[in-house]
């Protein structure tokens, strides 16, 4: 594949010349076959190489040449430069800015540019940036788009990494992360639940009366464009668009999404219990806990609360759930139990 490579550039270097774009697109499939192999280093190698032919065919204010510039910026996130990922995708900032570039464009620039930030340590930028993401992904495709939901998923982490161990009391701040990441969370569970899936529940009492509830749902991926032809070429005379014009795919969502749904719930469910105001709740929450120790669920009790979660969503159940407590409903207390041992118990409770 290299002599190849070799070959074709020379010759295109004879009969066109160092700066056209035909010789980009040779440098970008070049490239695109070291990223599949994960030999990152040759691929910020040929992608450079891309970009100064952009930059001196098509000129630096250039929708190609930004599109260069955020791939050699995920590339350098990919091999932990978070510094040089971060002047990269900046550059290509201030391009999409001053060239009024479409939505999807900026939308995922700002996906990509939260990473290399968080990594460095700079969550609030990074946190910025992934709302930003947010907000335009939503404007462009709504909130039932792989992008916008991974989008969320990215939004959910960043406002929760600086309390990850967190325990003391909630200021004003950290309660506005934890409402902002349940909503994100939320936004995740409606899609995955959504899509085509199964459910089968054992209620034959193995395993010691527990119960387990196995979601098979379709693989999620996000649609792919085909392959361009190369910049420059009689297929494609005017280089106003080329293989780094199409954002950079976005990281689906996990293989696993039955395993997906169990952390959600967990995660939305421990929001939610951090977020009580109410005195007596959190009484009653410390009191199922420590009664729950020594307790085993059975599968009846299990399977009745598994399927009204997941009727309507983790949040809205549970605020259901308190909501009867306070209306003096002693069967909401035995419930609130079941599901802080389906939620917080190492082994009962969904299958992952």
């Amino acid at each position: 594949m290299v002599r190849i490579y070799e070959q074709a550039v020379a010759v295109t270097l004879w009969h066109c010349g160092e700066d056209h774009p035909v010789v980009m697109g040779l440098h970008d499939r070049a490239a695109g076959v070291y990223e599949r192999l994960e030999r990152y280093g040759k691929a910020v190698e040929l992608y450079g190489h891309s970009l100064r032919v952009a930059e001196k065919a098509l000129g630096k204010n250039h929708l190609v040449t930004a599109g260069y510039l955020i791939k050699l910026g995920c590339l350098y996130h990919m091999i932990q430069s978070p510094t040089e990922s971060i002047k990269k995708f900046s550059e290509a900032l201030q391009l999409y800015q001053g060239l009024n570039a479409p939505t999807p464009l900026v939308a995922h620039l700002h996906h990509h540019f939260a990473q290399p930030l968080a990594d460095r340590g700079d969550i609030d930028a990074a946190i910025q940036h992934a709302q930003r993401s947010r907000r335009l992904f939503e404007k462009c495709y709504g909130q039932s788009d792989p992008r916008t939901v991974e989008s969320c998923r990215q939004v959910a982490k960043l406002v929760l990494t600086p309390y990850g161990r967190y325990e003391g009391v909630l200021t004003p701040v950290i309660r506005a992360s934890y409402k902002e990441a349940v909503g994100c969370y939320e936004k995740v569970f409606r899609y995955v639940k959504s899509s085509k899936s199964t459910t089968t529940i054992d209620t034959t009492g193995g395993g010691g009366g527990r119960m387990r509830k196995s979601l098979v749902v379709s693989h999620l991926t996000l649609p792919t464009n085909p392959s361009p032809p190369l910049l420059g070429t009689a297929s494609y005379p005017t280089p106003t668009s080329g293989p780094l014009i199409t954002p950079t795919t976005l990281h689906p969502l996990p293989d696993h999404p039955r395993s997906l749904l169990h952390n959600l719930t967990r995660q939305i469910i421990s929001l939610k219990l951090r977020l009580v105001d109410s005195p007596r709740h959190r009484e009653i929450v410390r009191t199922l806990r420590s009664r729950n120790k020594d307790k085993v669920l059975s599968s009846g009790e299990a399977r009745g609360v598994v399927l009204r979660l997941a009727a309507v969503s983790p949040s809205v159940y549970l605020d259901g759930v308190l909501a009867r407590i306070e209306e003096g409903d002693g069967t909401a207390v035995d419930e609130l139990g079941v599901v802080l041992m389906l939620t917080e118990g190492e082994v009962v409770g969904l299958d992952g």
